[in-house]
């Protein structure tokens, strides 16, 4: 069983990204405002917010990439699934005669 597919890692993924998601769209739409009247002060805001939303989006790929099933780590999808089936036939041989 794989453990990010219900359970906490995916729940914690989505707790964890939607806050600075919609943390970054608040902060997006007051330096809007801010730009017409003040544009220095915008463009540094501005600046501010495109670093935290790049580092949240590097934060969502790797916390997506670690969700990559065990099965496939040094391996190609062919060459796991072979490796699935040979380990299930294993785990169902017919009895012997």
């Amino acid at each position: 069983m794989r453990p990010w597919r219900n359970g906490p890692y995916r729940s914690g993924l989505a707790r964890h990204a939607a806050p600075r998601i919609h943390r970054h769209h608040i902060q997006l739409r007051a330096i809007q405002r801010v730009l017409s009247r003040r544009p220095n002060e915008g463009v540094a805001a501005l600046d501010t917010v495109l670093t935290s939303a790049d580092t949240a989006l590097r934060d969502a790929r790797n916390a997506i990439w670690d969700m990559r099933a065990v099965e496939l780590e040094g391996r190609d999808l062919p060459d796991a699934l072979e490796g699935a089936i040979r380990s299930m036939m294993r785990g169902h041989q017919p009895p012997s005669t």
